[in-house]
């Protein structure tokens, strides 16, 4: 089935919005107050950026073996969802792939992503939709992986201009942003 998609025009609340991991729910900021690269947002339960219907059958970690990460994904053809595993990003070539960008954008510093909303990349800190509100608009960007850390967690890219983390682990239920990488 078609996931729920609900529009709102505030930072809450977002009136339909499920806290679920058994059925795909997106939400879509249709105008806003901010301008530029926040002023727009659209948020995905992890069920719905791995084009599922219920992800809670996913259950093992697979942050030390990413080819057990699902292979679909909401992606345009030819796309998918990055990998966070546990690899280093300071490695060449690395599949840790959130890190391994903000490593490289950010000359060599880990603690921080405030080139990643920069050209020519232009990650966007649109929050977070966790429980029925947008959270942390225009100060912070969660970004969904492929990467399964339990039945209810999967990893995910966490940034704000004094903060970065590659491999946090959060609830699938919420709305985060995606960012989609070539195959």
């Amino acid at each position: 089935s078609s996931a729920t998609t609900i529009n709102f025009q505030n930072n809450g609340p977002i009136s339909g919005w499920q806290d679920s991991t058994t059925a795909p729910y997106t939400a879509s900021k249709i105008d806003s107050t901010e301008t530029g690269h926040n002023s727009l947002g659209n948020y995905y339960n992890w069920t719905t950026a791995i084009a599922s219907n219920n992800s809670s059958s996913l259950t093992q970690d697979t942050l030390s073996n990413i080819s057990k990460n699902p292979q679909n994904s909401i992606c345009p053809k030819g796309w998918r969802l990055p990998t966070i595993s546990s690899e280093s990003e300071t490695i060449a070539g690395s599949t840790n792939e959130f890190g391994r960008l903000n490593f490289l954008y950010n000359n060599g510093s880990t603690g921080s992503g405030t080139k990643l909303t920069e050209s020519p990349l232009w990650f966007m800190q649109s929050g977070v939709v966790d429980g029925s509100l947008l959270n942390y608009l225009a100060t912070a960007g969660y970004y969904w992986s492929s990467t399964i850390k339990d039945r209810n967690v999967s990893y995910n890219m966490d940034f704000s201009q004094s903060y970065f983390s590659q491999a946090q682990t959060r609830w699938r239920n919420t709305g985060r942003s995606l960012r989609c990488v070539a195959r």
